[in-house]
């Protein structure tokens, strides 16, 4: 046997990588799937043969992933069920959704700047901050305290946008450097009043 076996070729449907809002990640058609995947899931831990035979290693993955899914999409539920109890006739999603299309559009924005921008490192931080970005709201909607992780990248990689926007030269000796931590770039970020970015 090879010493590595593929996870298999089929990605899992793309809406269950959806972020877990109301219209996209927890809409009812995208519930479903998840949730006969979960369902096969259980059906093998209990030893039993959903599919009449045993399932492939690629087979047994895609449905770990989909039950997984299906268990923070049933806790996103949840919240907002109590959320709706708790708040009454004053429930409504359009904050959730504000915030959803400001941080798209930012991470958006930032990503396509990185494709522009011709000095490498300014690509770097700019792509850097569209991902974490990006994956800090979707773990923030599930309740996972590693979005604050990635919010503190995005904070980061901010503070080296500004200091190559406002102190290129000294910028460019921490980059070559080869050593400079976040908290150069936040020091040079937040030293002297300068432009904003």
């Amino acid at each position: 046997m090879p010493e590595i076996l593929p996870a298999g070729t089929a990605a899992p449907p793309s809406t269950s990588l959806m972020p877990l809002m109301p219209s996209t990640g927890l809409a009812p058609d995208v519930i479903k799937t998840l949730e006969r995947g979960s369902y096969l899931h259980g059906q093998v831990l209990l030893g039993r043969r959903p599919a009449g035979r045993l399932y492939r290693d690629d087979e047994w993955v895609f449905l770990s992933f989909l039950e997984r899914r299906a268990r923070a999409a049933r806790g996103a539920l949840k919240a907002f069920d109590a959320e709706r109890e708790h708040l009454g006739d004053e429930f409504n999603l359009n904050g959730v959704y504000s915030k959803e299309l400001h941080l798209i559009m930012a991470a958006e924005t930032a990503g396509l700047a990185s494709n522009w921008s011709p000095n490498k490192y300014v690509a770097t931080a700019l792509a850097l901050s569209s991902s974490a970005l990006r994956s800090a709201f979707w773990l923030w909607l599930e309740d996972d305290d590693r979005a604050m992780a990635l919010l503190r990248v995005c904070l980061e990689q901010y503070a080296r946008l500004r200091a190559w926007r406002t102190k290129p030269e000294k910028s460019e000796k921490l980059e070559e450097k080869g050593d400079a931590t976040p908290r150069d770039w936040l020091k040079h970020r937040w030293t002297k009043a300068s432009p904003s970015l």
